[in-house]
């Protein structure tokens, strides 16, 4: 058992457009190139145009739909969210988010916060050819990678929250852990995601191959704050 006091909000995989105060204020100039600096890959490109136009036509899920029978999104205030600015001061990722999952340490471990990303992989899980890395970097060094699975699990235009994820996306995490290899410390990463009315979208890629085993935990996390913050 543990007293750490955790606050988690996760991404529902089947939404479509909202009630609230109006509607989402973002717009494509908002749309980030996930590229640190250089320029942005032609299949990513091609991505969030998809995703964009996706997000223009789909409309916000309805409680009357299956999926959504038991989560009403009518208070959701669309139009307070923006997005966030990578040079504010928000408050740090708290330590006791950090601690090792089980025993001494993690054999990796990511933390988004805002503009700031620290990634940490153990050396030797690095030779066997693992990669665990934020997705800015990833996009960088291995475009491959991320081409190859992008989009596959979660089309863009499976309902309007994905859209709105895939186009606005400001970071994320790849996993890949090549065939045979095992993986015996956990794996762990956390996007810290403080400030009312802030909005948040990341892509979370995990692909292991076939006799490849790893244990992974990804967590979304915000402090206990008066207004709604939003994680796609």
């Amino acid at each position: 058992m543990t007293d750490k006091k955790r606050v988690v909000t996760s991404s529902s995989r089947r939404s479509v457009r909202q009630a609230g105060p109006s509607e989402f204020t973002f717009t494509a100039e908002m749309i980030p190139s996930m590229a640190n600096g250089k320029p942005q890959p032609d299949f990513l490109a091609k991505y969030r145009q998809q995703a964009w136009e996706a997000f223009g036509r789909l409309e916000l899920p309805k409680t009357t739909e299956e999926p959504w029978r038991r989560t009403d999104i009518r208070r959701l205030q669309a139009g307070a969210f923006s997005l966030v600015d990578g040079e504010e001061q928000l408050p740090p990722v708290p330590e006791e988010l950090l601690k090792p999952l089980v025993g001494e340490k993690h054999g990796g471990q990511i933390t988004i916060n805002a503009g700031q990303t620290d990634v940490y992989l153990d050396p030797e899980l690095a030779e066997k050819g693992v990669v665990f890395t934020d997705l800015k970097t990833a996009i960088n060094q291995h475009p491959a990678l991320v081409e190859k699975l992008l989009g596959q699990i979660v089309p863009v235009d499976e309902d309007r929250f994905s859209a709105m994820t895939a186009a606005f996306s400001q970071n994320g995490v790849l996993l890949y852990v090549p065939k045979g290899v095992e993986v015996d410390l956990p794996l762990h990463s956390v996007l810290w995601g403080p400030g009312e009315h802030r909005a948040y979208f990341s892509n979370l890629l995990i692909y292991l191959e076939d006799q490849a085993s790893a244990t992974y935990l990804h967590e979304y996390a915000s402090p206990h704050e008066d207004e709604q913050t939003l994680h796609g």
